[in-house]
């Protein structure tokens, strides 16, 4: 058991560092996308996708955050960057229409056992 309080704080921010690149990486092809749509002639939409996907990116850089702080063993970073990445995935949930996806169950429980791993660090 005593591994398991070692491990599962990186293990999660081993996740968070692999899911906030891929997220910001997304965002970048979907600024990309939006400036297209655009430049297409609706300014309206590219706009607001412009805007969702900036959203989205910053999401990514707080899970990156959070993955390196967990890998340093910085906790009080890691209980607040933890608490703002669950409401911010409750959040998501709730204007997803509450609509159970794989997406929406990883993003509420990778923050759960990230602060479950913080908890059992200190």
């Amino acid at each position: 058991m005593a591994g398991s309080k070692r491990t599962l704080l990186k293990v999660v921010s081993v996740l968070f560092l692999i899911f906030g690149v891929f997220s910001v990486l997304t965002a970048v092809i979907g600024i990309l996308g939006g400036g297209l749509i655009a430049a297409a002639g609706a300014p309206g939409v590219g706009v607001v996708a412009a805007i969702a996907v900036i959203i989205g990116c910053l999401g990514g850089i707080l899970e990156f955050v959070a993955g390196i702080k967990g890998l340093q063993n910085k906790l009080p970073q890691c209980r607040a960057l933890g608490m703002i990445l669950l409401v911010l995935a409750v959040l998501g949930f709730i204007f997803d229409g509450l609509k159970l996806t794989w997406d929406n169950i990883v993003a509420i429980v990778l923050p759960v056992l990230y602060l479950m791993g913080a908890k059992q660090k200190a």
